[in-house]
Parts: structure tokens; sequence; C-alpha cells
């Protein structure tokens, strides 16, 4: 496996977090306006502030702010990229306040550019690309303490991709957050490496062969998101595809148990990382995108509603426990406030996580049960998981079961 030697800065202080509560924001505001939406008024705004110092001159954050009003003070959560309509969307289907920023280095916030060598090469971590998207993360946050539309007491934070990796991180250094939605992301990305997740092919060598340079394992001392599994001051609610291409099924299990119990996963069967899809049909994303649209706005409004309900509303996850009987695999599916699980299911991968099938699982005293009838060979590469719907709420995965001679099987990166 590939190992990273400890970083030379504490992870604990990499991030100022109290400086980034306290710290001047210099606030301009470019626009603002009132909009009704679905039946209530919406105040939208678009803003600069001060993220930072470095060493050419201060990042200045975009940001775009929708805030619903006639509610008093409401939750809110910063969204890591985004334009004012995705604000104004957000704010108006969860009706909590939303902030989308521009990337430092996209749109028009200053700052590195968002480019991977700007993620992996740097001389001090301060300097890496995710530590300026962290910290503008941070300050986002203290923007949005800072309206009295807003509850100072009841923030969330979201993001995709790199926008997820920010949400674990950040999730670990701020104990202002209150639920982390880290979407499409999980920790042990040298773990990844080992099992061919995609970051080993990005970089090739003189004959194009892939090789992983020194500079990422410096990446990787430093922000890796499960680094700050035990740091992890909110409730952290990954969502992810099931076959994403950067972040393998096995590392998503070790995210989640290295950060339980604070932690809930939904896993999204026959969904990838999506970043690639296009025409390619080797490549191309599983055709499974209005489950991901439809799951993901429902992790969200859970999410959401622990932010207006001040707490912890998400049952813990399911517990999946298998019991091999001659050619058959009998699974336990065992969930807390059972009386309230609408239904249960099990999906499994006979091709190394490469496609999963579903089984409906019966109802049972302690939650649902269900069975597989598979060869002794089969069984031990299998891969599954469980996955309970409650009234009202949201679909809530098991961690992964991995047999024995489970091999992850990814599809090919896409040559350029």
């Amino acid at each position: 496996m590939l190992e990273s030697s400890a970083p030379a800065v504490s992870l604990r202080d990499l991030f100022p977090a109290r400086q980034a509560a306290t710290d001047p924001l210099e606030v301009r505001v470019v626009s603002e306006r009132l909009r009704r939406r679905t039946r209530r008024r919406l105040l939208l705004r678009e803003v600069r502030f001060d993220s930072h110092e470095w060493q050419q001159g201060t990042v200045r954050i975009a940001a775009f702010v929708a805030v619903p009003l006639g509610l008093g003070p409401v939750p809110a959560m910063v969204v890591g990229a985004g334009d004012l309509k995705r604000a104004a969307d957000f704010a108006a289907r969860h009706q909590i306040g939303c902030l989308c920023f521009d990337r430092p280095g996209t749109g028009a916030s200053t700052g590195p550019a968002d480019e991977y060598a700007n993620w992996i090469h740097f001389d001090h971590p301060r300097e890496g690309w995710m530590w300026h998207y962290v910290y503008a993360a941070l300050r986002a946050l203290t923007y949005l303490q800072s309206l009295p539309e807003v509850d100072p007491t009841r923030l969330g934070i979201t993001g995709y991709s790199r926008g997820g990796t920010m949400a674990y991180i950040a999730n670990g250094v701020d104990p202002r957050i209150c639920v982390s939605v880290p979407q499409a992301s999980a920790g042990g990305i040298l773990g990844a490496v080992d099992v061919g997740g995609w970051a080993a092919s990005l970089h090739r060598d003189a004959a194009g062969r892939p090789y992983v340079p020194e500079a990422f394992y410096e990446f990787a001392r430093y922000y890796d998101p499960a680094l700050y599994a035990d740091m992890q001051n909110g409730l952290v609610m990954p969502i992810i595809g099931a076959q994403d291409e950067f972040f393998p099924l096995e590392t998503v299990a070790g995210t989640v148990r290295a950060m339980s119990p604070r932690c809930r996963l939904e896993l999204i069967a026959n969904w990838d990382h999506a970043y690639f899809a296009g025409g390619n049909a080797d490549v191309d994303a599983f055709d499974n995108r209005r489950a991901f649209r439809t799951r993901t706005r429902r992790w969200l409004a859970a999410a959401t509603r622990c932010l207006r309900e001040g707490g912890n509303t998400i049952p813990p996850m399911p517990v999946l426990q298998v019991d091999e009987r001659g050619q058959e695999l009998h699974w336990e599916i065992t969930a807390a406030h059972h009386e309230d699980m609408v239904r249960g299911r099990l999906w499994y991968s006979t091709d190394g996580a490469y496609t999963f099938a579903a089984t409906r699982a019966v109802r049972c005293a302690a939650g649902f049960v269900t069975r597989l009838r598979l060869s002794r060979d089969v069984a031990a590469g299998l891969a599954a998981f469980a996955e309970v719907e409650y009234r009202q709420g949201p679909l809530i995965s098991s961690l992964p079961y991995l047999g024995p001679a489970f091999c992850q099987r990814l599809r090919p990166f896409p040559e350029q």
C-alpha cells in the first residue's frame, strides 16, 4: 500500500478557525433585491468579501446569498460552488438560507487558479489550492453569521467532488458547523490509488505510463478527509455513487467507518463520479441521473431538516449481517426506528462493484431479511449494501459488505 509520512504542520493548526470567524470581512454588496418564490419572499444578494492574504495579495470571494424572509432567523448552508440562481433554488426548496460562492481563482473570486497542479504542488500546505478553498468556505460561514436573517448557531456545508473534500475538512476544523454533506468524495485517497482509482492515471511519464508523483503524497499528508475523521464537529452525511471512479467502494467504507457514529451514508447504486460523462461509451456515466438528482435533493432535505430542528433527526445507519447457509446467503438488515421504515432493499454486485442489482427485503421484527443463492466462488467476491427507506425521510445505506475475495473493478480511465 502507498504510504504518506506524518505532516510537518499539525492538522489542528493548519486552519486558524478562530481567525476565520473574527477577521474583518470588508464586505461589498454588488447587488440586492427581493424576489417571491413559493409564496415567500427571498432576499437575494451578491457580495464580495475578504478571505485571507496570500503571496499575491488579498483573496476576495464572490458569494451569492439567498435567504427566505418572514420566518425569523433561519438556518443556512454554504454550498461550495454555484451562482445566485442556485442559491435561490436551494433556499426556496429547503426554506433555509444559502450561500454559494465562486471557488478561489474561478469566476469573480481571486486567488490561485483551480487547477490540479495547484492542488498538489506547494512549498507550504497553506499555499495549496485546497487550503484556499477550505478557508474561503470558513469565511463564508462568517459572512452568514453576520446576517440578522440567519441563525448563527445552525450552519451547514456541502459540496461536490473537490467540494465534498472541502466539506469533510471544514467540518473537521470548524466547530460552527452542525451538518456537513460531502458529495462524491471520500477519504483514503492513497488507498484509492492502490485499488485502481482514477487518480492513479492523472500523471504519465515520458513513455505514457501512469505513475504517482511525490507531490501527490504531500497533498495526501494534509488533505485526505480520512485524516480529519476523529475531528468531525457536526453530523457528517456523505452521499456518493457506489461506482465512483475516484473514490472506490473500499475507501468509502473506510471513511464512513472512521467517522462513525457521527456519520450517515447514502450510496447510489449504478452511479459514478459523473465527471467524465459524455460521448465515450467506455467511461460515460451510468444512466441513473434522475435517481441521482432525486436522491441528492432528498438527502439535502434531511440535512436541512436537522438544521431547522436544531438536532440530529436522522436515524442511525442500518446494520447488514450475512449468514452463509450452504449455497444461500441470508441477509438481515437491522435498523433503529424500524416502525417508521417503509421498505428495505439489498443491493449486490457479483462483478467487482461494476454493476449492482437489487432484491427486495421482507420485513421482520428488527428490520428486514432477504437471501441470495450464489456459488461459493461468486459469494466470496460479492459486494453488497443495504438501503432502508423511512416514512417522510431519506434512504439510508449500511456500510458496504465486501467478500473475502472482493476485487474492485473500475472502468478504464479515458485516454486523452
